[in-house]
């Protein structure tokens, strides 16, 4: 989304139309705008006094881990340090009702400010499953 046209232009725009310069579409094209911009702008005159740019609107979903949960997260990440993202997210479901994907998990685990490290497996006897643990950000042992 781009920046909100200057609140002159709505100004000036809005005041020809309303001086009968023209139809919305004349006006609009006179200002170089949208005529379903102008008819926004009439409207939103109309409706509330204004022409102002709308800014509280809502940006995107709503998390589906909020606080609360983000807290339940953290437990079961120090319960079962090994646990991959896909098994996080059914201790998740199981404990909370929440049913959440393995990358909302993994965006949760970045939020909380915890990153994946992995412990070190000797190349002498090879591991079928790299376990990994999890360690916050900042903390000893948390160097890469």
């Amino acid at each position: 989304m781009g920046k909100p046209l200057s609140m002159d232009l709505r100004e000036r725009a809005l005041a020809a139309y309303k001086r009968g310069e023209g139809t919305q579409a004349e006006v609009a094209t006179l200002f170089g705008i949208g005529e379903a911009t102008l008819r926004r702008w009439v409207r939103r005159d109309r409706e509330t006094g204004s022409v102002a740019p709308v800014m509280d609107y809502p940006r995107g979903p709503a998390p589906k881990i909020e606080h609360a949960n983000l807290e339940v997260l953290e437990e079961l990440m120090r319960e079962t340090p090994d646990a991959t993202n896909v098994e996080l997210a059914e201790r998740m479901e199981a404990r909370t009702g929440i049913s959440v994907s393995a990358p909302t998990i993994s965006r949760a685990i970045n939020l909380l400010g915890w990153s994946r490290k992995k412990s070190s497996s000797s190349p002498e006897k090879p591991r079928p499953r790299i376990l990994g643990i999890f360690v916050r950000a900042g903390e000893p042992g948390s160097e890469r």
